[in-house]
């Protein structure tokens, strides 16, 4: 059984710093982001594509980032746009969020442990996190196939343990449509279950 523990919450944390936390304790703290991708222990060069960061342009500005936003950039104007569409839909319900709360714990399976780490988009403490997810998917069919593809329900598992809620939410605004899609309650999945017990014994000591 998989269990997580000796878990610490950082709210307000820069990215910069979260991207430090290999450092506590003087051991790495692994992210899914690295080990969807990871090859014999290393990540691949990432370079970031325009879809990555017009995401990261709409996470700024929602998160109300004003350091993180520079309006010179090609994304600005498109990210502002579609931050305005989000706030329009959904903000009555994001005031009520804490933006992107970060965590490092421990992760045990079968006496292995394993440090992890998350950064949520939004957290709803004790009940639920939710993850913004800027798509070209036109439709919630597309996107269904794109969660899938993607594995955001391994993301996810991760997210819940670390925040200890049991519900996680996608929330998808296709660049294509124009428009929010459906919300998408991510439930518990076995194949993300796998997944992590996978990554233990890859990497727990």
């Amino acid at each position: 059984m998989l269990t997580y523990s000796n878990i610490q919450r950082f709210e307000g944390m820069p990215f910069e710093d979260y991207l430090t936390l290999s450092s506590i304790e003087q051991d790495k703290f692994y992210s899914h982001s690295f080990l969807k991708s990871e090859e014999s222990g290393t990540s691949p060069l990432f370079i970031p594509s325009n879809k990555v960061k017009l995401g990261k342009m709409v996470d700024s500005i929602l998160m109300d980032k004003p350091e993180e936003v520079d309006v010179t950039l090609p994304e600005f104007q498109t990210g502002k746009k579609i931050a305005s569409a989000i706030k329009a839909k959904f903000g009555d319900m994001i005031k009520n969020f804490v933006p992107q709360v970060s965590y490092a714990g421990q992760l045990s399976y079968k006496g292995l442990v394993m440090n992890v780490c998350g950064r949520l988009d939004w957290e709803l403490p004790k009940l639920a996190v939710i993850d913004l997810k800027v798509t070209d998917a036109k439709t919630d069919k597309e996107f269904a196939k794109i969660i899938e593809f993607m594995k955001y329900g391994n993301q996810l598992f991760n997210y819940r343990g670390l925040a200890g809620v049991r519900q996680s939410f996608l929330l998808p605004y296709s660049t294509t449509a124009k428009t929010c899609l459906s919300v998408v309650k991510m439930e518990y999945s076995p194949t993300a279950e796998e997944f992590w017990k996978s990554c233990v014994i890859k990497f727990g000591k």
